[in-house]
């Protein structure tokens, strides 16, 4: 059964975060959804120097008795080509999974990796209106607290714009955690494929 006390604590955790971040050059707004889960998530960008940092909320809730809210912050810039953009940074996830009749408090610190390619700067003359993005976070057990001892997740996604600054996207999401109990490890993995809206402020 979900921990209505703890589902509330981030719920407002997020929304302090949020409004920090609509304080930013940037702002993206995200709503993902499949016949099980919905997720929300807010990304901001700022200029640092010649690169961006990006600072991004989600949270995720699942009917499969599960939910997960993340901060995240990455430092991203151009490589190679202005179309392909790739970051490294850190995401902390938190949140509660049950497996079987129990529930598993989730609390880990993760390194992230994560790009996107946006065909629209390939030309200036034949603009292609679709961007693909992926995101790799990896918590080991060191930065596993409270049950976890290791959580993963990862995304693929592909947004196309039906205008300059609102798109539909489409994409596919991974996650795994692994609980310590006695004795052994216990784990949990899900896939989901989703489709949802962005928009860019």
């Amino acid at each position: 059964m979900i921990n209505v006390k703890m589902t509330l604590f981030a719920i407002l955790l997020l929304t302090c975060t949020c409004i920090g971040i609509s304080e930013g050059e940037s702002l993206q707004i995200e709503i993902n959804a499949n016949s099980s889960d919905v997720e929300g998530k807010v990304f901001s960008q700022y200029q640092v120097y010649d690169a961006s940092l990006n600072i991004g909320a989600g949270f995720l809730h699942s009917s499969n008795d599960y939910w997960i809210s993340n901060l995240s912050i990455a430092i991203m810039d151009e490589i190679f080509i202005s179309a392909l953009t790739l970051g490294v940074g850190f995401d902390s996830s938190f949140g509660e999974i049950e497996i079987g009749d129990k529930d598993y408090d989730l609390l880990a610190l993760g390194f992230l990796v994560t790009g996107q390619y946006d065909f629209r700067r390939i030309s200036s003359v034949l603009s292609i209106p679709v961007c693909t993005y992926t995101s790799f976070s990896f918590s080991p057990d060191p930065l596993g607290f409270k049950d976890t001892t290791k959580y993963i997740k990862f995304t693929f996604g592909i947004d196309t714009y039906i205008v300059t600054n609102a798109a539909i996207t489409a994409g596919y999401r991974y996650i795994e955690a692994s609980f310590d109990i006695d004795p052994g490890e216990l784990k949990r993995s899900e896939h989901a494929v989703f489709f949802g809206c962005k928009l860019i402020f």
